[in-house]
């Protein structure tokens, strides 16, 4: 199977530039629970977090009271608009620029945060070149969380990565080659307003046959967790 058919939230992909709105809903539709916040609470605990490709800010306004500072770092001008508009504390800044170039001073930042990131990212250079930046801007012994699909759930059955789940699979293998490892795996769900809101936002991603695979405004996923020291 094509990967391109199956990953429509590639890093490229229009969603992020021309239909953040849309976007905005399936992200926050994503771990209704919140399993990810309640992982990462202690762990960023009065220090200064750098959340790379914040999108459209679904974690600034539960994380920011927590930290000394908060970055929403994003290259997409609508998706960091929409950030904005979640929250006004002061401690909290936005940067439009690329993850690969960020503008931000070297040792300046205790924790960074990448949430489904990397693995949307197809090309490997670009990949490893994000990778690096967020290193270079970590103090020492700061650490990178990275949040990404694992497999075997209902999500990725509906946008059909099962049972072929290399997309999943080689997001999992590049992490654990370049230092990454898996500290946590999480069963939560998706969850939308009512069926139609999940099966337009389905449709808007992925197309007409993903969507009817929606049958319910509740969907079951998985989540990787992913932790990198920097030393």
């Amino acid at each position: 199977m094509n990967n391109q058919q199956t990953h429509k939230l590639e890093s490229n992909s229009k969603i992020y530039y021309e239909q953040s709105n849309m976007y905005n809903i399936f992200s926050q539709a994503e771990d209704y629970k919140g399993l990810v916040v309640d992982f990462l609470k202690p762990l960023i605990l009065d220090k200064k977090l750098l959340d790379v490709g914040c999108g459209t800010g679904k974690y600034v306004s539960v994380l920011a009271p927590l930290v000394s500072e908060y970055i929403c770092l994003d290259q997409s001008k609508t998706q960091l608009e929409i950030a904005k508009n979640k929250t006004n504390k002061d401690k909290i800044s936005y940067i439009q620029a690329s993850a690969e170039k960020n503008g931000l001073n070297s040792n300046s930042v205790d924790v960074a945060i990448a949430t489904w990131v990397l693995g949307s990212i197809l090309d490997i250079d670009q990949q490893l070149a994000v990778l690096k930046e967020t290193e270079r801007v970590l103090k020492e012994n700061g650490s990178i969380y990275v949040a990404e699909n694992d497999g075997g759930c209902e999500f990725e059955e509906i946008i059909r990565r099962e049972p072929n789940i290399s997309t999943t699979k080689q997001t999992k293998d590049w992490l654990e080659e370049k230092g990454f490892v898996k500290v946590s795996s999480i069963d939560t769900y998706f969850e939308f307003n009512s069926l139609k809101d999940a099966q337009d936002v389905f449709y808007n991603i992925w197309g007409s046959e993903i969507s009817k695979r929606v049958q319910s405004e509740k969907i079951a996923h998985k989540i990787a967790i992913y932790e990198k020291k920097v030393i």
